[in-house]
């Protein structure tokens, strides 16, 4: 099954609460690639033992991309050691397809230090944008007035 979008034709309860789940109750998806492969094993297992978070994990840039296009990630989270020009190859690809992904470069094996960093990553995601209405500008004055 695909899944439901409930609406006037399937309004059914599991339908609903399928949906619910799917909006609010998803798990936020992070791809973590770092070169040492105890030191991913360790911060992937850490991510994942919070029930909000899942992290998928490798040391290899091509297998990175690879996950990339076959899910859906809200977070890409470097750990250590990560070349710089391989760092730039992966943050403009992965970007081009997914410009509202988040990145996060994490030094160190501190757990405490990076729940910190993907807390404030998630913050700054859930930020609300200012909506400019141009409709209501009068034809003398030049600036878009936000709306309230």
């Amino acid at each position: 099954m695909l899944g439901c979008i409930p609406n006037l034709v399937n309004s059914n309860l599991e339908c609903i609460l399928l949906f619910i789940k799917k909006i609010f109750m998803e798990k936020v998806q992070i791809l973590s690639i770092g070169r040492d492969p105890v030191l991913l094993q360790k911060l992937s297992q850490f991510i994942n033992e919070n029930p909000k978070w899942e992290s998928t994990g490798t040391v290899d840039d091509e297998v990175a991309i690879e996950i990339f296009h076959q899910r859906k990630f809200d977070i890409i989270l470097f750990i250590d050691n990560i070349e710089d020009l391989s760092q730039k190859k992966l943050v403009s690809l992965f970007t081009f397809n997914d410009p509202d992904i988040f990145f996060i470069r994490h030094t160190g094996d501190s757990t405490g230090l990076l729940a910190g960093e993907i807390q404030e990553t998630l913050e700054k995601r859930r930020k609300p944008v200012n909506i400019i209405d141009i409709t209501s500008q009068d034809s003398t004055d030049q600036k878009p007035k936000e709306k309230l």
